[in-house]
C-alpha cells in the first residue's frame, strides 16, 4: 500500500508539473520529423521507403494517436505526458532497488523536474525499462525474466535502437558474468576442463534463449517491411542513422578550458561542469563498488549497483555528445539514478556521524524537512503559473536558456514557443499559407515543423537535409525531386547556410538558378519563391550573409546591385545589415547607406579604409532637429535650418548624421567620396 500511495503521488505531482507543458512548449526540428512522418504514414507512405527518419516505433505510435483522436500537437504532447508519468513512476522502482524509498521518491521527483513532454522521453523511458528487467532477472536469475529482459530490449529497438543495443551488450555481460563468478555447487567436483565446458554451456544456453526471444519480438518489424517491399529501405535508413550518431559520437570530448572569457560565468560553462561532475559520479560509484565486491557482502545489491553502472556508461554517450543542458535528463537519466545513490551512500555516513556525536533526532527533521521541499516544488510552480501567468519554464528546471513565451494559433492547434522566435514563425506560417496554395508544396531545409504547422507538404522524401550530406546518392535523389515538385517556397535560416552551404553546394547552386528571394522575416527565416532569378548573385550574397561569410556576400551584393541598381531587396539587404553588423558591413563595403524612417532621416557611411566623406544635406523646409552619430571632434560637421555641412574622415567603422524634417518636405543630398560623385558607393532606400 505505501508503495502504490508513493506511485499515485509521483502520478499527481506530475501532472501538476507537466500540464502547462501541453500549451507551452517549443516544437522543436527534431520533433517536426515525427509530426510529419506520422501524418506521412497516415497518407499511405512507408516509413524509409519514401521518407528517412528515427527508429519506425516513435511514428507508428504518434500515427495510431492522430487516427484515433486528431492530428494535433496537443494529442502528440499528451502521448509523451504519458510516456513521461509512466517513466517518473519507474525511476522510483528501479531506485528503490539500491536505495531505501525515501530516496528513491526523492531521485524520481529530481529527475521530474528536469524532464519536458518529449519524444526524447522514450529514451529515458526504454533505459528504464529495460535496467528494471535485468533488476529482475539479477535478483533471482529466473529464467523467465531473461526472457522479459529479452522482449524488453527488441521492443526498444522499435523506437530507440542504441538504447536497446546497450540493453543487449549489458543483459549479455550479466549473464556472462553471472556463470563465471557465482560457484555451482554440482561443479566443485569436477575438473578444470569440465568446469570450463559446463560453464560456457550454460552461457551459451541462456544467451541463445535471450536472443530467440529478442529476434522473435523483431520478427513482426522486418515481415512488416518484407511484405511491403521496403526492406533494403529499412536496413538503409536505420545504418543512415547509426552513421549520423557515430558522427556525433566522434567529436573531440569537450574541454573545461573552452571559454574565451575566464571571468564570467556562461552556459557553456555550465554544461561542461554537469558534464565532468556526472563523470565524477560515475567514479564514484565504481569506487563504492569495488570496496563493496572486496568486502564481498550484500551479493545482489552489488549485481544490481554494478548493471546500473554499466548501462549508464552505455548510455553516457547521449550525454556527451551534444552536451547541452536541457538534453541531460533525457539523455543521462541514469545519472540521476546513480546521483541519488551517491546521496543516499553520503546521507549514511553522515548520519552515522551525527548520531555518533549529537544523536538520531537531530538530523531526522532536516531530511524530512528537504523532502518536503523537493515534493512541493512543482505544485507551487504550477500555482504560481496560475497566479503570475507566466509560463512554468520561466521558473522551473527544464530549460535554463531564456524561456519566454508567446501563442502562436495553428490550423491545427495552439503552439507556445519562444518569445523571440514566435513573431517570427507566426509571420513565415501565415505568409506562406496566403501565398500558396492547399495543393502547393514547400521544402525546408531545418525547421521542418513549418509543414505540419502551415499544412503545406514536403516537396522531398527528406525532412532534413542530414541524410543528402551523409549519402551523395540522397543529394543526388533530393535535386530530382525538387525539380519534379517544384516547390512554392524553400525556407532557410543562418542555422541552415553555416552547417550546409560547403557540403550541399549543388542544392544551392540549385536554388539560385530556379528561385528568387522574396522576403526574410526578423533575420531568421529566409523565405525563397520559384521564380527564375534575374540576379543570382544577390541570392548567392544571402547565402554567404547567413553562413557568416562577410567578404563575399559583399562582394555578390555590389555586383548584383551594379546590374540592378533600383533593386529595392538588394538596397533593403543592405540597410539592413549595415544596421544590424556595422562592423563586419563596413569592413567590405566602402561608402553611404541613407534611408527614412518616418521624417527622420538617418545617412550612415565608412569604408575599408580611411576615406574623406563630405558632402552637402538641404531641406525645403527648417529641420525639426540635427545631431550627428560617432563623429569625432576633428570632423566638419556644421547645420543651419536649412542646410547641413559635413566633412568626415572614416575607417572600418560607421560615422554618420540624423535628422528630422516636417511632413512632406523634400530633402536632397549632394554627398561625395574623396572628393568624387559616385552613385554605386551610394545606397538609397527609401
Amino acid at each position: 500500500m505505501k508503495v502504490f500511495s508513493i506511485c499515485v503521488l509521483i502520478l499527481l505531482i506530475s501532472i501538476a508539473y507537466y500540464l502547462p507543458h501541453l500549451k507551452y512548449f517549443r516544437l522543436t526540428s527534431d520533433e517536426g520529423l515525427i509530426v510529419n512522418g506520422a501524418e506521412r504514414i497516415l497518407s499511405g507512405q512507408i516509413l524509409y521507403k519514401d521518407f528517412p527518419g528515427y527508429p519506425p516505433g516513435t511514428y507508428f505510435l504518434l500515427a495510431l494517436s492522430f487516427r484515433l483522436f486528431s492530428s494535433n500537437v496537443i494529442v502528440e504532447r499528451l502521448l509523451w505526458w504519458i510516456f513521461l508519468s509512466t517513466a517518473c513512476i519507474l525511476m522510483f522502482f528501479v531506485a528503490r532497488n539500491i536505495m531505501p524509498s525515501f530516496f528513491a521518491l526523492g531521485t524520481a521527483i529530481v529527475w521530474m523536474l528536469g524532464m519536458t513532454p518529449s519524444f526524447k522521453v522514450l529514451i529515458s523511458f526504454f533505459t528504464l525499462v529495460n535496467l528494471l528487467m535485468i533488476y529482475q532477472y539479477l535478483k533471482n536469475f529466473n529464467q523467465k525474466w531473461l526472457f522479459g529482459c529479452g522482449f524488453a530490449a527488441g521492443l526498444t529497438i522499435y523506437f530507440r535502437q542504441e538504447i536497446g543495443g546497450y540493453a543487449i551488450l549489458t543483459t549479455i555481460l550479466c549473464v556472462v558474468l553471472h556463470h563465471l563468478f557465482l560457484t555451482h555447487s554440482e561443479s566443485e567436483s569436477m575438473s578444470l576442463l569440465s568446469r570450463i565446458k559446463s560453464t560456457f554451456l550454460r552461457i551459451s544456453s541462456d544467451i541463445s534463449k535471450y536472443l530467440l526471444i529478442l529476434t522473435i519480438s523483431l520478427f513482426p518489424l522486418f515481415l512488416f517491411y518484407f511484405l511491403k517491399k521496403a526492406l533494403p529501405s529499412f536496413i538503409h535508413g536505420i545504418s543512415m542513422q547509426t552513421i549520423k550518431a557515430s558522427s556525433l559520437a566522434s567529436k573531440p570530448f569537450p574541454s573545461p578550458f573552452l571559454l574565451s572569457n575566464k571571468k564570467q560565468i556562461t552556459v557553456s560553462t555550465i554544461e561542461i561542469f554537469i558534464l565532468y561532475f556526472s563523470i565524477l559520479l560515475l567514479i564514484t560509484v565504481a569506487m563504492i563498488l569495488i570496496f563493496r565486491l572486496i568486502k564481498k557482502i550484500h551479493v545482489n545489491d552489488n549485481w544490481l549497483l554494478f548493471t546500473t553502472l554499466t548501462l549508464s556508461n552505455f548510455c553516457f554517450f547521449h550525454v556527451w555528445h551534444w552536451p547541452h543542458l536541457f538534453r541531460l535528463p533525457t539523455r543521462g537519466s541514469l545519472i540521476f539514478l546513480i546521483g541519488g545513490y551517491v546521496a543516499f551512500r553520503s546521507y549514511s555516513h553522515f548520519k552515522a556521524f551525527f548520531e555518533h556525536r549529537v544523536g538520531s533526532r537531530a538530523i531526522q527533521p532536516l531530511i524530512k524537512i528537504i523532502l518536503i521541499i523537493i515534493i512541493l516544488t512543482p505544485p507551487i510552480l504550477f500555482l504560481t503559473y496560475y497566479l503570475t501567468n507566466r509560463s512554468i519554464y520561466k521558473l522551473g528546471i527544464p530549460l535554463l536558456n531564456k524561456t519566454e513565451y508567446s501563442l502562436i494559433e495553428a490550423k491545427k492547434g495552439r503552439v507556445y514557443h519562444l518569445k523571440y522566435w514566435a513573431e517570427e514563425i507566426n509571420e513565415t506560417i501565415n505568409y506562406i499559407t496566403n501565398h500558396s496554395l492547399p495543393n502547393e508544396t514547400i521544402f525546408c531545409f531545418h525547421q521542418n515543423y513549418f509543414y505540419f504547422l502551415s499544412e503545406r507538404k514536403n516537396a522531398t522524401g527528406f525532412d532534413q537535409v542530414w541524410v543528402p550530406i551523409i549519402d551523395p546518392a540522397s543529394q543526388e535523389q533530393l535535386l530530382l525531386e525538387l525539380e519534379k515538385n517544384r516547390p512554392k517556397f524553400i525556407v532557410i535560416t543562418h542555422f541552415d547556410c553555416r552547417r550546409y552551404l560547403d557540403s550541399l553546394q549543388p542544392v544551392f547552386d540549385y536554388i539560385v538558378k530556379n528561385y528568387r528571394f522574396d522576403r526574410n522575416f526578423e533575420d531568421f527565416y529566409f523565405l525563397f519563391e520559384r521564380e527564375k532569378n534575374n540576379t543570382p548573385d544577390f541570392s548567392i550574397g544571402i547565402f554567404y550573409y547567413l553562413a557568416g561569410k562577410w567578404k563575399k556576400a559583399i562582394y555578390h551584393y555590389k555586383k548584383a546591385l551594379s546590374i540592378e541598381p533600383q533593386n529595392y531587396a538588394i538596397k533593403k539587404a543592405l540597410l539592413e545589415w549595415s544596421i544590424k553588423k556595422p562592423r563586419h558591413f563596413f569592413r567590405y563595403f566602402e561608402g553611404y547607406i541613407i534611408w527614412p524612417e518616418g521624417n527622420i532621416w538617418h545617412i550612415r557611411w565608412g569604408s575599408p579604409m580611411k576615406n574623406r566623406f563630405q558632402g552637402v544635406i538641404i531641406s525645403d523646409q527648417p529641420f525639426r532637429y540635427v545631431k550627428d552619430y560617432k563623429l569625432e571632434d576633428k570632423d566638419v560637421f556644421n547645420y543651419s535650418d536649412y542646410k547641413i555641412i559635413f566633412d568626415a574622415r572614416s575607417a572600418y567603422d560607421e560615422d554618420g548624421i540624423d535628422f528630422e524634417t516636417p511632413a512632406n518636405s523634400k530633402v536632397s543630398f549632394d554627398i561625395q567620396m574623396n572628393n568624387e560623385k559616385d552613385s554605386s558607393k551610394i545606397v538609397k532606400v527609401e
